[in-house]
């Protein structure tokens, strides 16, 4: 269902071939994550983790180290609205990042 949503809109999704949990990991060109978590929460009132996430020996091996990755970790109440909002947000930072 992610993958759907952020389809052709740029940003790098963690995992392969369907291979997540509820946890979703990316990056955004052009926009280090603790910027785009700042700019989430600021401007959007979006929430995530950045980072490492305890992982830097995984971080090394899918070449996000050091900066890492953004994180939504959606729990069984967040909302269809609340994950709209997010990725909205996100695609709001993608348009910024390209102009």
């Amino acid at each position: 269902m992610v993958r759907a949503y952020f389809t052709g809109q740029g940003p790098t999704l963690g995992g392969s071939g369907g291979q997540q949990a509820a946890p979703v990991s990316f990056t955004l060109r052009g926009i280090s994550p603790s910027d785009a978590a700042l700019r989430l929460d600021e401007e959007h009132g979006v929430l995530c983790r950045v980072g490492l996430h305890c992982a830097p020996a995984a971080h090394r091996t899918i070449g996000t180290f050091p900066a890492g990755t953004i994180r939504f970790a959606p729990g069984s109440f967040t909302t269809e609205g609340e994950i709209d909002a997010a990725i909205a947000a996100v695609a709001a930072l993608l348009r910024g990042a390209g102009s």
